[in-house]
């Protein structure tokens, strides 16, 4: 299997990693709760460096090529200006936050639990870019419970954002490739029109 890569943001910007691997039980228990493509998202860092929440270790610090399992990756850099330097340090402060399992576990039987003071993956990374201004209005919904695949959707919303195609693996293009195909079926709208 080859190693997907991912380069520290330049500067000024924000790099989420979108991520999913295959012989993951708990990868497979989140796509599956979430019916999305991915299942982790992580923060890759202008010092060379991934900040992300892993069960068994938390919030963490780890080298920028410590992931070897992940099968598919969709890189997204968000221009933040004078925002990138509050989104960092927030990040920082949330080193050695325990991991949130009762809500991980949320996502495959759809119940709402929350263990105060832990984060899950992409808590974690809703709330960095809350409290540096991206998100300028509360969220309609608890971060706990907004999943990688959520996330992702909201980013890829966003005019904002830079979503770079050739930092997609394969797997990732031929699914936004299909929702593409999919937006120019011009399926009716809720009135009964063409959209």
């Amino acid at each position: 299997m080859m190693t997907l890569v991912v380069a520290p943001p330049p500067l000024n910007v924000a790099r989420l990693r979108f991520v999913t691997t295959k012989d993951s039980l708990l990868s497979r228990l989140t796509r599956f709760g979430t019916t999305g493509a991915v299942s982790h998202v992580e923060a890759a860092m202008h010092d060379g460096t991934i900040i992300a929440s892993h069960i068994g270790t938390g919030v963490s610090r780890f080298p920028i090529d410590y992931d070897t399992r992940s099968t598919l990756q969709i890189i997204v850099d968000l221009p933040m200006a004078d925002m990138t330097g509050k989104w960092g340090n927030f990040l920082k402060s949330r080193i050695g936050w325990p991991y949130d399992t009762p809500a991980i576990a949320g996502f495959a039987v759809h119940f709402n639990e929350h263990e105060q003071g832990a984060l899950i993956c992409s808590a974690l990374q809703v709330d960095a870019l809350r409290h540096c201004g991206w998100f300028p209005v509360p969220l309609a919904d608890r971060y706990h419970q907004i999943s990688p695949v959520v996330l992702l959707l909201m980013l890829q919303a966003d005019p904002r954002r830079r979503f770079d195609m050739g930092k997609i693996s394969r797997a990732a293009k031929r699914l936004q490739d299909r929702h593409s195909r999919l937006a120019r079926c011009n399926l009716p709208t809720a009135a009964g029109h063409p959209g």
